[in-house]
């Protein structure tokens, strides 16, 4: 191959990959907007620079698909760095209140940071999320944590310590939400065990429990695995595996096998299947296809 080719093909690498690098950064940097509002600094070559606002959301910030609103901030460049020249290593924090917005999805806590590099925002504090529904009419979802991070490269965040997550007539309770946005899905997990109570239009509780639940919010339907019960009326079940339909009222226990006790009259139905109607206070072992489609509680992040 001529000298010229090969050095063209080398320089057009080069850069695809400088490209291919610097897109990412480039998504990452966030934009902060003060009008109205005032900006300091001892020093503004270096930084830090503060901003604040007489408005609690005057202060309006922008990072890829994620919105932030708050009164005060403050825009840090790694030491020695001129803050003019550190797009994409800056941290922004924002204090006295903020709000957090990407699509359906609005969140409320004391405190953020945001990391350029990393691309990770933390809204600290008592958060509080509010995802509406697709669907007009239909109720939102609601989660409050101890602390959330936002991915700015996709869509999903990520909500710890003592996390609670209502959906329709389910309240659950966990350690750690993973929720993909533009889906409604929702990946529950504790280092003991999700506890999951849905509260039906007479007052009757079900209670389902698992090592791992996941939600489509949206679809009110939900996958609980591992060491799974689900307790409705007077009947108790185990199974490795549960999908439940809460429209329907209606689960599919699946075990090795799975096994259905009727606390009331003591009886018990076992099977690699079973089908519980929690309205009816019902089960049978179920021999039909699965109607059920594991791979649609897949997080993106999960699929190959």
């Amino acid at each position: 191959m001529p000298r010229v080719v090969v050095l063209v093909v080398v320089f057009v690498a080069a850069a695809m990959l400088l490209v291919a690098l610097g897109s990412a950064p480039e998504r990452r940097i966030i934009t902060i907007d003060y009008s109205g509002g005032t900006k300091r600094s001892a020093n503004l070559r270096f930084g830090p620079l503060y901003y604040s606002h007489p408005d609690p959301e005057g202060i309006r910030a922008g990072v890829s698909n994620l919105a932030i609103y708050a009164q005060n901030a403050e825009l840090r460049a790694p030491e020695g760095v001129l803050i003019a020249q550190a797009a994409g290593q800056r941290q922004a924090r924002f204090e006295g209140g903020v709000r957090v917005t990407r699509g359906r999805l609005s969140a409320q806590g004391p405190e953020l940071v945001y990391s350029e590099a990393t691309g990770l925002g933390l809204l600290k504090g008592a958060v509080e999320i509010v995802v509406a529904p697709p669907n007009e009419g239909a109720e939102p979802a609601l989660i409050s944590a101890s602390e959330v991070s936002f991915e700015v490269d996709t869509e999903v965040s990520t909500s710890r310590g003592d996390v609670r997550l209502i959906s329709g007539r389910s309240t659950a309770e966990a350690e750690e939400v993973v929720f993909e946005e533009q889906r409604d899905l929702a990946k529950l997990t504790s280092s003991q065990q999700v506890r999951m109570v849905r509260v039906d239009e007479e007052g009757q509780e079900l209670i389902i429990t698992a090592d791992e639940v996941r939600v489509l919010t949206a679809a009110d339907r939900l996958l609980a695995s591992g060491n799974v019960v689900l307790l409705s009326g007077n009947t108790r079940s185990r199974g490795d595996t549960v999908f439940f339909d809460e429209q329907a009222s209606r689960a599919l226990i699946l075990g090795s096998p799975a096994e259905a006790v009727n606390e009331a009259d003591g009886t018990r139905t076992t099977g690699a299947v079973l089908e519980q109607r929690t309205d009816l206070d019902a089960v049978r072992v179920y021999s039909a296809p699965i109607d059920f489609a594991a791979e649609d509680f897949t997080l993106l992040s999960e699929q190959n």
